[in-house]
């Protein structure tokens, strides 16, 4: 007997399926153009990776990659990983995931809690170098027997879960009267995949393609890529889920018409407006494209220009991330958002090229007290696990072998405590777990490459 409709037999099958909404606070400026939210966060694992997560497992499940009770072993951000870790949890696989540390710890939690290994890497290498979270994911792949490495960012089962699946519905939602589809990119699977699919429909109704809009965040390197065909130099920021520092091949450029830039504070202010005027409680790469659709909007009311339908151009948003709530409290938390946006300290830190406030205190801590030496590792006692690699960005003076490891707490500019806590091999997997003992977990899989 079928099933009356939003009502599913597990919670895979209530993948997708997300509601269109029109935003009516944050678009009062506009004098006649419309924008529309698709909003992926009412997905079941919360993000529009949920879609991807799904289809990467079928496909691998079709072509015998990954076997019964088999691991599956990525590299993610967070979302991907949700989305992984609930198909896995369907269909009894197991999971291993790779995280840059510059993540939020709810994420990390949120996957330890449906089962899953967690693996904190830097994120202030490159891809290529081997501490890397995709680097770490590939050797893991190997290393695991039965493991499934599903690679999104090359993976094609990724843009095509966009065509057969939120494409086909941003078409029927919006009845084809679509005039911008303005998303922000990171794998590039879902402006690849939505931007092929709704371009092939208006050729089909003889209507006028809608142009498509990546969203870049600044200091990745994809907006260069589209408009100049260089590689750029990427450096870092704090807003998650978007921007790459190197070329996703599950991104097909050809099918991008513009690729505009936003920086961390366009992010955050956007994501607080959203939440305030609409209600909807999004993440900081929603809030970046949100302004990027808000700004293409005004352009158009500005010049007077029409839709295919006669109407104000319509633009449809993709607000696909969940903010840091259970997950993080970045977005959600006032004074992290006033500490980025306003603390002079953290503008000094962002304007002598330091990853973080706590790279720079470091390092003015070591010009005074002469702290760092050969063969030193550096934990922050005050961080949570993987903290202390916010200062990974002045390791090029840490030495690899014998380490004399030194507790500071950067909360204090000038504090110093627990010098000397250990003196050993940290590469000897003993003096490792003593480490994590001391520190209360604060060194917890951050010192394996010491």
């Amino acid at each position: 007997m079928a099933l009356p409709p939003g009502v599913y037999e597990d919670v895979v099958s209530a993948i997708g399926h997300t509601p269109l909404i029109r935003l009516n606070k944050v678009t009062a400026d506009l004098s006649g153009s419309e924008v529309w939210a698709k909003l992926e966060r009412c997905s079941p694992g919360g993000s529009t990776k949920d879609r991807i997560g799904l289809a990467m497992i079928l496909e691998a499940e079709e072509k015998g990659w990954l076997q019964p009770g088999g691991t599956i072993v990525e590299g993610t951000s967070g979302n991907t990983g949700i989305g992984l870790a609930m198909v896995a949890a369907q269909r009894g696989y197991k999971c291993v995931f790779t995280m840059p540390d510059k993540m939020a710890k709810e994420k990390i939690d949120l996957l330890r809690a449906m089962g899953a290994r967690v693996e904190i890497c830097p994120t202030a290498v490159e891809k290529e170098d081997p501490r890397s979270y995709y680097m770490v994911a590939e050797r893991l792949s190997k290393e695991i027997e039965g493991a499934w490495y599903p690679d999104q960012y090359s993976n094609q089962s990724n843009p095509q879960a966009h065509i057969h699946s939120t494409g086909p519905e941003l078409w029927q939602q919006t009845q084809g009267d679509i005039t911008h589809f303005v998303a922000t990119m990171g794998t590039g699977g879902t402006i690849t995949g939505c931007g092929t699919y709704l371009k092939a429909r208006a050729k089909e109704h003889g209507r006028e393609a809608p142009r498509i809009v990546g969203v870049d965040a600044k200091g990745s390197i994809l907006k260069e890529w589209f408009e100049h065909g260089t590689m750029g130099i990427p450096h870092g920021y704090k807003v998650e889920g978007f921007g790459e520092d190197f070329i996703p091949p599950a991104t097909d450029f050809s099918v991008i018409d513009e690729i505009r830039m936003v920086d961390d504070e366009i992010c955050f202010r956007m994501a607080r407006r959203l939440a305030k005027q609409e209600g909807l409680f999004c993440g900081g790469s929603c809030g970046g494209a949100l302004q990027i659709a808000l700004d293409i909007a005004a352009e158009h009311d500005k010049a007077g220009k029409k839709g295919p339908s006669g109407r104000s151009y319509r633009n449809a948003t993709g607000l696909t991330r969940q903010p840091k709530k259970m997950r993080g409290r970045k977005v959600s938390s006032q004074r992290w958002l006033t500490r980025q946006l306003n603390d002079p300290f953290v503008a000094e830190a962002k304007s002598r090229g330091f990853r973080s406030r706590a790279a720079l205190k470091l390092e003015q801590m070591d010009d005074r007290y002469h702290l760092l030496q050969p063969g030193m590792a550096i934990v922050d006692l005050g961080c949570a696990p993987g903290g202390w690699l916010q200062v990974s960005s002045i390791r090029t003076k840490l030495g690899h072998g014998k380490a004399r490891l030194v507790g500071l707490d950067l909360l204090e500019t000038e504090g110093v405590v627990g010098a000397d806590i250990f003196t050993g091999d940290m590469t000897d997997p003993e003096m490792l777990e003593k480490v994590r003992l001391a520190t209360g977990g604060a060194a917890d899989g951050v010192l394996s490459d010491m």
